[in-house]
C-alpha cells in the first residue's frame, strides 16, 4: 500500500479518517479474505501510484533510513507495489532491490517503472526470498512498507521470524504500517491520532493486537489486522530486533482515491 495532496480541499470534501468497527474473523465477507486481496490490488495497478507514490512522510522516512544503509546492500523491499517510491529510491541511491509481490500486474508496473530492480511475483507467508541471492547470503536491509494489511496475527507473528531469518546480524528492518492505537482506542485510553474510534475492549487479551478493523481503500471495503505500537516492540524484540526509531505521520489521499486518511506508523529495527 502506499501518499501527497494538499492539507486543504476547499473545493473538495475530505476524506474520513479509519473508523474502527470490529467484527471476527468468521463474519469477514469473501470478498475481503487474504486470498482475494491480490484481485483487488490487481485492479488498482495502474491507479495506485498517482495517488499514494508522493507521500511525504514516506519520502522523509526513506531519505533517513537510507544513511543508514551500507554502500550496494541487498535489499528486499516486502510488498513491492508498483515500485515507486520505495525500490525507485533505493535503486537511485546504487542498492541492490530485490521487490516480492503477490500481484502479477502490479510486479509488471514495477519492472518498467525501476529496470534497475529485480522483481518477482510471490506470497511472502510462503517465497523463499533468500533464493533470490547467492547461497549463504542474507539481507542487508528488508522494507516493508504498507505491505502488511493482509496477514492475520499468527501471520505476523510467523513473520517475525522469517525477517530474523532473512536479515544480516546488524542489518535493518524498516517498517511502515497503522498501530491499533491510532485509530482504536484502548478501554479507558484515549485514541492517539486523528483515526481515533469510540470503540473500546476491542484488543486481544494481551493489549496488542486488534482484529478486525474496517476501513476504505481505494473504493474497497477491507479488513485488517493491526499491533498496537507495544504489540510491534514486543514483537520486534521477540525475534531479535532492536528497535531503532519510531515516529508517526498522517497521510490524507486525494479525494479522488475513495481511501481513509491514514495514520501511518514508521519503525527502524536493528537485528542484534
Amino acid at each position: 500500500m502506499t501518499t501527497s495532496p494538499p492539507a486543504n480541499r476547499s473545493s473538495s470534501p475530505q476524506p474520513t479518517p479509519l473508523t474502527p468497527s470490529i467484527s471476527t474473523p468468521s463474519s469477514t465477507p469473501a470478498s475481503l479474505t487474504p486470498t482475494s486481496f491480490p484481485t483487488i490490488y490487481t485492479s488498482i495497478s495502474h491507479t495506485y501510484e498517482t495517488f499514494f507514490s508522493q507521500d511525504p512522510g514516506l519520502h522523509t522516512f526513506l531519505t533517513s533510513t537510507i544513511t543508514l544503509l551500507p554502500p550496494s546492500s541487498q535489499i528486499l523491499d516486502l510488498g513491492s507495489g508498483t515500485g515507486r517510491p520505495v525500490a525507485s529510491t533505493l535503486s537511485a541511491a546504487h542498492h541492490h532491490v530485490f521487490g516480492l509481490d503477490f500481484s502479477a500486474s502490479m510486479v509488471a508496473v514495477s519492472r518498467d517503472s525501476v529496470p534497475s530492480a529485480t522483481f518477482v511475483v510471490g506470497d511472502m507467508r510462503s517465497f523463499d526470498v533468500l533464493s533470490l541471492l547467492s547461497s549463504g547470503e542474507t539481507f542487508d536491509a528488508v522494507y516493508s512498507i504498507l505491505s502488511l494489511f493482509t496477514l492475520s496475527r499468527p501471520e505476523l507473528e510467523v513473520m517475525g521470524g522469517k525477517w530474523k531469518s532473512w536479515v544480516k546480524k546488524g542489518g535493518l528492518l524498516c517498517i511502515c504500517t497503522i498501530a491499533a492505537d491510532d485509530v482504536c482506542a484502548k478501554e479507558g485510553v484515549e485514541g492517539e491520532g486523528e483515526g481515533e474510534g469510540n470503540d473500546t475492549g476491542l484488543y486481544d487479551d494481551d493489549g496488542l493486537c486488534v482484529r478486525g478493523v474496517k476501513g476504505r481503500f481505494m473504493g474497497h471495503e477491507v479488513q485488517t489486522t493491526l499491533f498496537s505500537k507495544e504489540g510491534w516492540r514486543w514483537l520486534l524484540r521477540s525475534n531479535g530486533f532492536e528497535v531503532v526509531s519510531e515516529r508517526g505521520d498522517t497521510y490524507r489521499p486525494p479525494v479522488e482515491a475513495d481511501s481513509d486518511v491514514e495514520m501511518h506508523w514508521f519503525l527502524v529495527a536493528r537485528r542484534v
